[in-house]
């Protein structure tokens, strides 16, 4: 598994549901700056405790709900293999996203670079984060 090095540490600062995808916040940066953030469409999310709920934003927004648990908290680990991202926080929680066939399942926006996973996923040949 590949790590995604430049998501660890980061602490959510805000968490925004939009119309089909999710938003992570890590920095909303400078007025002339982009933040730092992370767009995920469908995932897996499992709380602290373990409980698993499927997250479909487009398809019914309150699957968002437990994801707010996860504000002020800290990616602990990121990794990514065959376009599937794994996040780990320091709450327990976690973060499953893997590759959708017709669209971009997450996309990463971060200082100094963007990472978006290709529709199909190890079907790309698009290099990996």
């Amino acid at each position: 598994m590949g790590e995604f090095t430049a998501l660890t540490g980061l602490e959510i600062e805000q968490i925004w549901v939009w119309k089909s995808y999710l938003r992570l916040v890590f920095d909303l940066g400078a007025p002339d700056q982009p933040g730092v953030y992370l767009d995920l469409t469908d995932f897996q999310f499992d709380d602290a405790t373990n409980k698993k709920c499927e997250v479909r934003v487009e398809d019914d927004p309150l699957t968002a709900g437990p994801v707010l648990g996860l504000l002020n908290h800290r990616v602990t680990t990121a990794q990514v293999r065959d376009w599937e991202l794994t996040l780990t926080f320091d709450t327990g929680a976690h973060i499953l996203c893997p590759p959708q066939a017709r669209y971009e399942a997450w996309a990463a926006c971060l200082p100094d670079e963007r990472w978006y996973c290709p529709p199909g996923g190890p079907e790309t040949d698009w290099p990996h984060p």
